[in-house]
């Protein structure tokens, strides 16, 4: 893994910051300021770019590539999509990771250090902390009624197969 310096207010044009989804709804200045705890961070294929058990700070968001999310050697999704965020988990809880997150290909993910965006952005803009969690908040109601709908599937096609072998 290749880890930049600390980023600064012009990487915001050169990496295309304002167009994801995630910062749309701050203001030029929030996002600058989460730019003193973000680094680019660049992982070569085969690479973990979170590994189960591990505690680290950080949250990824993906510009380029993509990476399979692993628990207990299950491929659960792959994150391919320039913006997704991952890693979130780092934000609220900081035990041990839950999953690995491999890179399938040569990624290069921006690495927001959550502790420093807490300790830094917390305290001087509200405002961006709160529009922040918004979108974490709604990402993870997403996933959420996605897992609920996989999960009411696995459980019907359980069902039909624990039928079948009654009979």
């Amino acid at each position: 893994m290749q880890a930049s310096k600390y980023l600064s207010p012009s990487d915001v044009e050169k990496l295309g910051l304002d167009k994801l989804p995630v910062f749309q709804e701050l203001h030029r200045d929030d996002l600058e300021n989460l730019l003193s705890v973000c680094q680019l961070r660049k992982f070569s294929t085969g690479d973990h770019i979170i590994k189960t058990g591990q505690s680290d700070p950080w949250l990824y968001i993906m510009l380029d590539g993509k990476a399979s999310v692993v628990v207990k050697d299950i491929e659960v999704t792959v994150i391919h999509s320039r913006g997704a965020l991952f890693g979130e988990a780092a934000l609220i809880d900081t035990s041990a990771r839950k999953a690995d997150v491999i890179a399938l290909t040569d990624c290069e993910c921006l690495g927001i250090d959550s502790v420093l965006m807490e300790e830094v952005l917390c305290t001087t803009n509200m405002i961006f902390y709160a529009h922040f969690y918004k979108h974490i908040t709604a990402m993870l109601s997403e996933r959420l009624t996605k897992t609920s709908e996989e999960l009411t599937l696995v459980k019907k096609a359980f069902n039909q197969v624990i039928s079948i072998n009654m009979k």
